[in-house]
């Protein structure tokens, strides 16, 4: 993690992967992949990672989701530190990357 972002929610998956839900903060601008531009502010993100023993972590590039926030024409870290993202939005981004990467989740124990 970075100064721009704070992670939000960690789903485990199973050894060391799990889904994480981060609010981070994006400068915006072109966005050439889906040919349009960004707005600047404050994005949530589900994605897909796996975190090793030696601090080292791995994702998929295009593997998970985001969605804008709150659209911001610098960067605060009080704002970051105070935005407080809907549950129902952080969990629209979490079965979108479980459907969009085919993950079976964990059968919990009661």
């Amino acid at each position: 993690m970075n100064r721009f972002e704070r992670l939000i929610q960690k789903i485990p998956l199973g050894e060391n992967k799990s889904i994480e839900v981060v609010l981070r903060y994006d400068i915006g601008g072109m966005n050439y992949f889906q040919g349009m531009v960004q707005a600047r502010g404050y994005y949530l993100g589900a994605t897909p990672v796996t975190r090793y023993p030696n601090g080292d972590s791995e994702f998929t590039a295009f593997s998970g989701t985001k969605a804008l926030v709150l659209e911001a024409k610098r960067f605060s870290a009080k704002v970051l530190a105070a935005l407080q993202p809907d549950l129902e939005l952080q969990q629209k981004l979490v079965n979108n990357v479980i459907v969009k990467n085919k993950i079976v989740l964990p059968e919990r124990i009661s």
